[in-house]
């Protein structure tokens, strides 16, 4: 069985041994079993070649600040894509776009680690102040060996395999979800000085706890404001890794066109969340495998030559990863009634309920470390921001102690796991319908390639026809699931003073829609019936 949350959430997470098997043998085995899985996209163009072609293609270790800019951009996130025929870039682009930003962050969780091993092996850890986040204790650059480095270019290619010939659910719309996401985090990371002071109930009790906390630095402040996400790397690693992931093997119809087919992944997940529980599954099989072994320990920590003493922390960093890609990967099943009605329940608790925080009630103490899946141990409370990670068990039952009242930040961490999880949610939520508060042209490239996706799964018997009321279905997912998402995003206060950014994008393309959407929808369709045909139909 995996780690990660409770055994019961993730009771079902089990390995697939009907998965497809790469062997690791040697670069010749990894190319062949690759290009076997390569040979089902029929999209790819013929320039793409195999990423296994030429490894230095993809040893750029670390985005160059100039690079970074391309996930910094939210609203114009990979624009200079759209063209008029809605193609998709090369296959070897997009992977290498992912690998870029997978290996960013597994270097960043590399770097933490350091410093957490440091700490309990009673050390020091030197970084320096100018680029904090790559280099090593020791004031190295920090990078991939060359073996993790070649099996996560392979775990992202074989990953791009499994993405079905779809023409919205596939590599290209998870290429743009995972850049999506990253610049969420790089928002989030941004977090201006005092910006959760106009935020409302939330605001005060993030004040309430900076007070309690005495903390005096930005990361300190970004580190309560945003309920421990900003200073938690492993958590923005599962959160891009989700991204990747979220739809692979997706058909290209809904859950509810499996379920009413009695697909064999509708039984098996029992009707529930079905191809985000396959996604999850598929993800999870595909990196336990010994190809991955070395990725694996980039990415968790070499455990079998560590002391016993730092063990511990590297599996609660291996099961923070797979409780937040459980959460996230989930979330973004919209088409389910219960779980959007949980999400909601959830948001309310931890950010509309006025009683949640009320001066009476006694906030829950998360002291005793043994009852804590990801947490720095006492001793090492005392060290900077950058040793702290975000807990993501829930809070225990027992009343606030005075100790943890004066200084235990990590208690506070803990007392936001329910807003921390909520937030996450909702960052993947967006990241998945990023375009729709992006640019004008993003939205409609994205807007468009959904409308072909379902006409061609009408034309095969496997959805309804959405063309009569298209227009009008845009303005409503606009009403009703973007501006509620865009407004918990400004809410929450984690992206500072560009919190209102969303929500303005949105506002903007729901505007233009209005105006043009019903040009813009015959446009639409008058392509998908030309590139598509109408199936005999009148329409």
């Amino acid at each position: 069985k995996i780690k990660g949350g409770n055994n019961s959430s993730l009771a079902y997470l089990y390995l697939v041994p009907s998965m497809h098997l790469i062997e690791r043998n040697h670069k010749s085995g990894l190319r062949s079993s690759f290009e076997k899985g390569m040979s089902q996209k029929n999209s790819a163009k013929e320039e793409d070649t195999d990423p296994m072609d030429s490894v230095s293609e993809y040893s750029f270790t670390l985005p160059t600040a100039e690079d970074d800019t391309v996930t910094d951009n939210w609203t114009d996130l990979y624009e200079s894509d759209v063209d008029a025929t809605l193609s998709s870039p090369p296959l070897k682009t997009l992977i290498a776009r992912n690998v870029r930003i997978l290996e960013k962050h597994i270097i960043n969780v590399m770097d933490r680690r350091q410093a957490e091993i440091a700490i309990l092996q009673g050390g020091s850890h030197v970084v320096p102040a100018e680029s904090p986040a790559t280099f090593g204790q020791s004031g190295h650059p920090l990078v991939l060996d060359a073996s993790a480095k070649e099996e996560l270019i392979l775990y992202v290619s074989t990953i791009a395999s499994k993405y079905k010939d779809v023409l919205y659910h596939n590599f290209e719309h998870a290429s743009h979800v995972l850049g999506s996401a990253d610049s969420l985090i790089s928002i989030l990371k941004q977090n201006p000085k005092g910006s959760n002071q106009k935020r409302g109930s939330c605001s005060t009790i993030s004040s309430k706890l900076s007070s309690l906390g005495g903390d005096s630095d930005d990361d300190d402040r970004k580190h309560v404001s945003t309920f421990g996400i900003s200073s938690c790397p492993m958590t923005h690693l599962a959160l891009v890794f989700s991204a990747l992931v979220h739809d692979v093997e997706h058909q290209g119809v809904g859950n509810q066109q499996l379920i009413n087919e009695e697909d064999p992944l509708a039984i098996k997940y029992n009707g529930k969340s079905v191809a985000e529980n396959n996604s999850l599954d598929v993800a999870r099989n595909s990196l336990s495998q010994d190809c991955y072994s070395n990725l694996r320990k980039s990415m968790f920590g070499y455990r079998d030559s560590s002391p016993l003493n730092t063990r511990d922390m590297m599996n609660a960093d291996e099961d923070l990863f797979y409780s937040v890609i459980l959460g996230t990967i989930q979330a973004t099943d919209i088409s389910s009634k219960d779980r959007l009605d949980r999400n909601k329940a959830k948001w309310i608790e931890a950010f509309e309920d006025v009683t949640s925080y009320s001066s009476s009630r006694e906030l829950t103490c998360c002291c005793n470390v043994q009852n804590r899946r990801s947490s720095v141990p006492p001793f090492a409370r005392a060290q900077p921001a950058r040793t702290r990670r975000l807990s993501m068990s829930h809070p225990c039952q027992k009343k606030k102690c005075d100790a943890c009242t004066v200084s235990s930040d990590e208690c506070f961490m803990q007392l936001d796991f329910l807003r921390a999880s909520s937030v996450l949610e909702q960052m993947i939520q967006a990241a998945d319908v990023a375009h729709s508060m992006q640019s004008w042209p993003i939205f409609m490239k994205w807007n468009t390639k959904l409308y072909d996706e379902l006409w061609a799964a009408k034309l095969a018997g496997r959805g309804p026809d959405a063309s009569a009321n298209w227009f009008k279905g845009q303005i409503g997912f606009f009403d009703f699931y973007i501006t509620p998402l865009a407004k918990r995003l400004q809410q929450c206060g984690v992206f500072g003073e560009l919190g209102g950014l969303f929500l303005d994008n949105l506002n903007e393309n729901r505007a233009r829609w209005l105006q043009e959407g019903e040009d813009r929808c015959k446009e639409m369709h008058d392509r998908v019936i030309k590139k598509q045909g109408d199936g005999g139909c009148v329409t």
